[in-house]
């Protein structure tokens, strides 16, 4: 990895400790990063960089579609396992909330602010949304408990078995925190994921946005 900016380079002694503790509560299937050579900034490059083992698999937006049910499951199964940490047991080992105030993070809120400015000629909803984002006031900050968060989970981070849809690796564990725990996923009031689950993937809730196989005559 050869970040962008020298502060991202303070960041990689903190997030192998990140991938020693999780590695403790995933299952053993689900395969971490591991840092194998920090280099510190030369002529040839000025930011300090890491080498990390390859972590098989493919980016959950490269899988058949057929794989999806399963891929839901997978990730809703990893998000209850990384949620479920106790917020003494995540403090006790070093995670923390994050604010602006953090090293770099200002930086990156006001990069992505602008460049969603340059998005506004996609779409008029688009050039509505952006306008929105940029004239709402900053959500204030949530109380409550708080829940140990990966907070990056792009497609390209999720790797699975392109054969089964099964998880075997999730990346970029840098910004795992703490976070609200009203922000994460949880289990709605029309019944989600885990009703689909248990029924097989039949809707116990709302028709209008349930999700898989249609129920037959017999109600299965």
């Amino acid at each position: 990895r050869f970040p962008r900016s020298d502060w991202c380079g303070g960041l990689f002694e903190p997030e192998a400790r990140t991938h020693a503790f999780v590695a403790k509560v995933l299952p053993e299937r689900i395969r971490l990063p591991r840092v194998q050579l920090l280099a510190e900034p030369s002529e040839r490059f000025p930011n300090r960089f890491a080498g990390h083992r390859f972590v098989a698999g493919v980016p959950v937006d490269a899988l058949d579609e057929a794989l999806m049910p399963n891929v839901v499951r997978e990730v809703a199964n990893f998000l209850g396992v990384l949620h479920s940490v106790p917020e003494a047991v995540a403090r006790e080992a070093g995670f923390r909330e994050v604010t602006g105030a953090d090293p770099g993070r200002q930086e990156w809120y006001d990069y992505g602010m602008q460049v969603s400015l340059e998005q506004r000629g996609l779409d008029p909803v688009v050039r509505d949304a952006v306008d929105w984002l940029h004239s709402s006031p900053p959500t204030p900050p949530l109380g409550g408990e708080h829940q140990l968060v990966h907070t990056s989970l792009d497609p390209e981070h999720l790797l699975f078995d392109p054969a089964t849809g099964t998880l075997i690796g999730v990346l970029d564990w840098t910004d795992t925190c703490l976070g609200p725990a009203a922000c994460t996923a949880s289990t709605g009031p029309i019944g989600t994921l885990p009703g689909y689950d248990d029924a097989g993937l039949v809707s116990d809730g709302d028709p209008a946005v349930a999700f898989g196989p249609r129920p037959g005559a017999n109600g299965r």
